[in-house]
């Protein structure tokens, strides 16, 4: 009988363990991050999502969205230096979760962010 009892003793206390371990793995709520990150919160209007759909004479695979945060979107779009009717084409999908309604008036331009004074938005 005090076998037994040793038993139900050992084996409850092996199942506390093993569900605070699994309970531990699953809460797990720490983030290592190597390098460099920055955290925003998305509030307000912001841009959610960037892709570069389509190209005449633009080499999609050397033009590199940088990053976009918040409104502010960088990136670096290669096209062909001899045609001037090269393009490219990105999808940029802007939310609004402000609450309150807006409109899209425009897109502008820090002049200083370019290397190319021809560019045309």
């Amino acid at each position: 009988m005090k076998k037994k009892n040793i038993s139900y003793i050992v084996i409850i206390f092996v199942c506390c363990l093993l569900l605070n371990i699994g309970y531990a793995q699953i809460s797990d709520e720490i983030l290592y991050i190597r390098g460099y990150a920055v955290a925003t919160k998305m509030d307000g209007i912001f841009i959610s999502s960037v892709n570069i759909t389509n190209s005449s004479n633009g080499d999609i695979s050397s033009s590199i969205i940088s990053s976009y945060e918040q409104t502010v979107l960088s990136s670096k779009v290669v096209l062909d230096a001899n045609n001037s009717d090269a393009f490219l084409i990105m999808n940029v999908t802007i939310v609004n979760n402000s609450g309150e309604a807006k409109t899209f008036d425009q897109i502008t331009n820090d002049a200083s962010f370019y290397d190319n004074s021809n560019i045309v938005v």
